[in-house]
């Protein structure tokens, strides 16, 4: 099976740290080779060649420009809703991260500009945080995939953090062109202090530094302008896991679930706040089962999210009501107003919610 060049390198630096004479040998090797090379530099004197240009490569952010007007369906008509922002074109690095009681307070939220949350089985809930670069934290507990992931990921990330999943769901994702990374490359693992197996957190600006520069840039969720609003709303409830977004200007949608203030912390044993975010993006989809159950014998369901839907956007105290197109797999979501219009979202930290068609989602 095929395997991006980084998450090759990856698997070698994994061999060699293992290995510490084979290690040594090799830097040994490298500092002959050093010397041999400054060596024959120093004799080139000015007859050397000059060196090959140095080459950069620009980092893409979360959210992206709109879709093309092709991508969107025959009777929408396109009112340059959704030029290009500061937010880009595209995410760098997807990490699917827990939601079971045991493994709260969760880490690294906070600092993702999207996060998106489906239903597993048994009512709990499963976060995939993006996160663009660098500077990315400490993020976890990061769980398994499910067959909802194939169809979402490779519009958000080309690459991502998981500790896996039925083998068909991993070899979907990667001929999507996604390079899962798994806790086996412990370098790029912390321990926690959660029961198992809600204890392993990745370090994302650790994984960056193997793969930044090697990704085609994901297509993101459009940006732009809104529609005009259907009303105001500042509380809103989710048809499932208990969970409340209250509106306060001074911090955007604060997050409860059952009944409390969900906290999350910037790192593993640190400090907590109240996980918020700038805008809420309610799907409705299509629910199915996804034709096996867990490790408890519970059926697992999955989301039509190639298609069309309703959708709600809450942003700033007010409530937009539109439908998400999304022709194929390649493509970004279309957003489209009552009136026909494409719209996008506002630049800031965005929380998707993907929600079976046939519930309701409450708001006032």
């Amino acid at each position: 099976m095929h395997r991006p060049r980084y998450y090759r390198a990856v698997l070698v630096f994994e061999t060699l740290r293992e290995n510490p004479w084979r290690l040594a040998t090799l830097v040994l090797a490298l500092i002959l080779l050093g010397f041999v090379a400054f060596f024959l530099v120093a004799r080139a004197g000015d007859d050397s060649s000059p060196a090959a240009a140095s080459t950069t490569t620009t980092l893409p952010a979360v959210l992206a420009t709109t879709a093309p007007e092709s991508e969107a369906s025959d009777d929408t008509a396109d009112d340059g809703a959704g030029e290009p922002t500061s937010a880009g074109a595209g995410g760098l690095i997807a990490v699917k991260v827990d939601n079971a009681p045991e493994a709260r307070p969760l880490v690294g939220l906070n600092a993702s500009p999207l996060v998106v949350e489906h239903l597993v089985e048994g009512g709990i809930t499963r976060f995939t945080a993006v996160y663009p670069g660098p500077d990315g934290p400490q993020v976890g507990p990061v769980r398994s995939l499910r067959p909802v992931d194939v169809d979402l990921l490779p519009q958000l990330a080309p690459v991502l953090v998981s500790s896996g999943g039925r083998p068909w769901i991993l070899g979907e994702v990667e001929a999507t062109g996604v390079a899962n990374f798994g806790p086996e490359l412990i370098t790029f693992f912390l321990p926690g202090t959660n029961p198992d197996p809600h204890n392993t957190y990745v370090v994302v600006n650790w994984l960056y530094e193997f793969v930044q520069g090697d990704f085609e840039p994901a297509t993101g969720l459009p940006t732009g302008e809104l529609p005009d609003p259907a009303g105001t709303a500042s509380t809103i409830e989710l048809p499932f896991g208990d969970i409340v977004f209250q509106w306060e200007e001074a911090f955007g949608y604060g997050r409860s679930q059952e009944g409390s203030s969900f906290q999350v912390a910037d790192e593993i044993n640190g400090p907590t706040s109240q996980l918020t975010h700038d805008t809420l993006v309610i799907l409705y989809a299509a629910q199915r089962d996804a034709g096996y159950t867990d490790s408890n014998d519970v059926p697992v369901m999955t989301w039509d999210v190639i298609g069309s839907g309703s959708m709600l956007v809450f942003d700033n105290g007010e409530v937009y009501e539109g439908r998400w197109i999304r022709q194929a797999l390649a493509d970004q979501f279309v957003f489209v107003s009552g009136d026909g219009l494409t719209f996008g979202l506002p630049e800031g930290k965005v929380y998707m919610a993907v929600v079976d068609r046939d519930l309701t989602v409450e708001y006032r």
